[in-house]
């Protein structure tokens, strides 16, 4: 059930005339008070899917979802939005379904309140399906982040469409990123800068038999102190080669 907004009725103002006649009604419309989307933001789909993610205050915005059992993250959706009003809009929204080695574009319309909810239905281009959308506003936003709190090793696994591995990656304290395998991938995590509490990531990946041969996709970081998981969530300039970590701070 998504919720529901007061709409704004313009008023109608009726001026006389100097002359003892009268004029035609001069309408006269409230403006509309700007809202923001940006936060980490909760929910659930239509399909019955967890999501979860960030708006940043640039607009970009990354969600991590689950299948329809809520169990296990098989996705993410990146791209860039606008905040009108109240109207939230995307353009050139991607959905990287990577347990389905799908790549999606789609358009976002929907409502936001600033720190409160953010609603709406994501349309696949093209195609004639869509999903709806409910989240509501997580102040774990406004925690300062910090390179001490992310340094350290994470047990998790890596996915890209079509595949999910076991790995084990290290942040050092200068935020150095080293993950050691069948594919050696090296990287950096530092803090957003204008954006809450999140973290740019770049990773560069070494030679086959690496998914992405000497490839460097770039993104973002998110941790969560409370349950101690990093997700990492990253993509190519072309949106080819979309990159999931998951995994626990040791």
């Amino acid at each position: 059930m998504f919720k529901q907004f007061t709409i704004i009725a313009s008023a109608t103002l009726m001026l006389a005339g100097c002359g003892g006649g009268s004029s035609d009604p001069i309408v006269v419309t409230p403006p509309t008070t700007q809202q923001s989307s940006a936060g980490f933001w909760n929910g659930t789909t239509s399909r019955g899917q967890l999501v979860s993610g960030v708006v940043l205050n640039n607009g970009v915005f990354w969600f991590l979802y689950t299948d329809a059992s809520a169990s296990t993250i098989t996705g993410f959706i990146n791209g860039n939005s606008n905040v009108s009003g109240s109207t939230f809009t995307s353009s050139n929204a991607t959905d990287f379904y990577l347990s389905g080695a799908t790549i999606a574009p789609a358009t976002i319309a929907g409502v936001a309140q600033t720190q409160q909810s953010l609603n709406g239905t994501l349309s696949y281009t093209g195609q004639s399906s869509s999903v709806k959308f409910n989240t509501t506003y997580d102040p774990k936003y406004t925690i300062t982040p910090s390179l001490s709190t992310v340094a350290g090793s994470y047990s998790g696994s890596v996915s890209v469409p079509g595949s999910t591995q076991s790995t084990t990656l290290n942040i050092s304290g200068n935020g150095t990123i080293f993950m050691s395998g069948a594919c050696a991938i090296t990287g950096t995590i530092g803090i957003g800068a204008t954006s809450g509490n999140t973290y740019n990531v770049q990773l560069s990946f070494g030679a086959a038999p690496c998914a992405y041969p000497n490839k460097i996709v770039n993104g973002i970081g998110l941790y969560d102190a409370t349950s101690k998981h990093l997700y990492i969530a990253a993509t190519d300039s072309n949106n080819a080669s979309p990159y999931l970590f998951v995994g626990t701070h040791s």
